[in-house]
């Protein structure tokens, strides 16, 4: 290695001599630190393969020395280091680790749960680090073969010396063990951990990301709790858990509202009767932020896919929303509000293609799929007057986005509500119809595709009572000044059919 200048080295560093796989494997340190400087990350990657195949004990030592010397400075160095550690230890089957000797695993375990060690300069290196303690302790604590971690991880929720880092590192690699080996590692921890979890997360002066740890490392232990009565003691927590997630969304930190909702959305899947005790509140809270539009599109879309989460948990938590005050009608409200981000884009007037993306914005399409998701889980009865009363109000306003909204909406809850709403079909067929001579265009499209869905979710009492006007009506759009109107797909898939034969044979997504 030493006879090697640097445009040599790079030349040959795929095809590494016994000699220059020695120096680096060596005592001398110098070899090593040139080969992890001087190479790219791929490069370092391969030709570690060829040494690990070597000498994995030697190449072990030579990683953990490197990250533990602490006049290595240079980031991008430490990060190839930490990256080659993290694939020397834990590939698929951890093979490489169980070929190390005793000592050499000891070394790692010790430096892996070195306190003083700074991981604190890299988000990378932190990660690569917590990841591979993860994956080791998924392996060994179910035998028992790395008695230090616990301890270690319940000081640094203890001791009030630890650091941010510290404190998330544990939580991080609590809710990882839970989520793999949750039977071994929860019922036992999960008492200890109680008092670290509450004191966590009402202490608002901690560092955001740490309470998010904890919010994460909560959700994992109640998921895993063997009995209803056990996840009821993690009650008390909730509080800490939504003011949490209030700190992180009023922070402006769209990545802090993504983790924290994320978290949140997998509790209400999964254990929605968590939330009962406190619905309200958590109801609250969540229409807060789908309504505040300061905050992140994507962050109020989580809050949405959270209430909708719970909505379509009725099988384990039957009712519960249904309980809630005003909840139907102000998440109907919500979502039907969503549809009026659309923009009137001049390309959409002349297209003449089927389908279009012109003009619908993320909002939109969150509005649309979760109306016919929110009418489906709830049903007919609990939301059909609700919408035909809102519904009404939109097709009279002098806003064509309303109008617009108004027959997307109906279009997408018609399924879910179709044998409750059959009873009102006269005044929803007038509602539609009346469309077809709006000022706007795309109310008039909306109109035809509105019929469309109508062909399919009320057939075939719609074809039997209604196909002379909806004839007339499609024969109109056929002449339409605007070519996006004369090629509706509802006019398209209709008027292949005698009148008497009008129906529907596919469910298009019009949109």
């Amino acid at each position: 290695m030493h006879s090697l200048d640097s445009h040599q080295y790079y030349s040959t560093v795929n095809k590494l001599t016994q000699f220059e796989m020695e120096a680096i494997l060596g005592p001398d340190s110098e070899p090593f630190e040139t080969f992890i400087s001087n190479l790219s990350r791929s490069e370092v990657e391969s030709t570690a393969e060829m040494m690990k195949q070597r000498d994995p004990n030697a190449l072990a030592f030579k990683t953990v020395n490197f990250l533990s010397s602490f006049h290595v400075d240079e980031i991008d160095s430490r990060e190839k280091c930490a990256d080659l550690l993290g694939r020397l230890l834990v590939d698929d089957d951890l093979s490489t680790w169980r070929n190390l000797s005793i000592s050499t695993q000891s070394a790692i375990k010790s430096f892996l749960l070195n306190p003083i060690i700074n991981f604190e300069e890299s988000k990378f290196i932190t990660k690569v680090r917590r990841d591979t303690i993860y994956r080791l302790a998924a392996s060994l604590l179910p035998d028992n073969n790395w008695p230090e971690l616990l301890p270690f991880l319940y000081q640094c929720l203890t001791d009030s010396a630890s650091n941010n880092y510290l404190k998330g590192l544990a939580f991080h690699i609590f809710a990882e063990l839970a989520e793999d080996i949750g039977e071994t590692i929860v019922v036992p921890s999960a008492k200890t951990l109680h008092s670290r979890f509450r004191n966590t997360l009402n202490d608002d002066t901690l560092d955001l990301d740490v309470r998010i740890a904890a919010v994460s490392a909560v959700i994992k232990f109640i998921q895993c709790m063997p009995s209803s009565n056990e996840k009821e003691r993690f009650q008390d927590l909730l509080p800490g858990m939504m003011m949490t997630l209030t700190n992180a969304y009023l922070s402006k930190g769209e990545v802090a509202d993504e983790q924290v909702l994320k978290h949140f959305i997998e509790l209400a899947k999964n254990e929605p009767r968590f939330f009962r005790s406190q619905l309200v509140d958590v109801v609250s809270t969540m229409f807060e932020i789908t309504e505040a539009e300061s905050l992140e599109d994507r962050t109020r879309h989580l809050a949405v896919e959270f209430l909708i989460t719970l909505v379509e948990a009725k099988k384990r938590a039957p009712g519960m929303m249904k309980r809630v005050p005003l909840f139907i009608s102000r998440c109907f409200a919500l979502l039907l509000k969503l549809l009026l981000d659309i923009t009137d884009d001049p390309a959409w007037h002349s297209a003449d293609t089927l389908f279009d993306v012109i003009g619908p914005t993320s909002n939109f399409r969150v509005g649309r799929k979760c109306l016919d998701r929110f009418s489906l889980a709830l049903g007919g009865k609990s939301i059909a007057h609700v919408a035909i009363e809102q519904l009404s109000a939109y097709s009279d306003a002098p806003e064509w986005e309303k109008r617009h909204a108004a027959l997307i909406a109906l279009a997408y809850i018609a399924e879910g509500c179709s044998k409750v709403m059959i009873k009102n079909l006269e005044q929803l067929v007038t509602i539609v119809l009346n469309c077809f001579q709006d000022p706007h265009p795309r109310v008039r499209w909306a109109a035809c595709c509105a019929i469309l869905r109508f062909l399919y979710d009320f057939s075939p009492h719609f074809q039997e009572n209604y196909h002379n006007q909806v004839f007339l009506a499609l024969a109109a759009a056929m002449d339409d000044s605007y070519p996006r109107v004369q090629v509706c797909p509802t006019i398209y898939e209709c008027c292949k059919f005698p009148k008497k034969q009008l129906q529907a044979k596919t469910r298009l997504d019009y949109h």
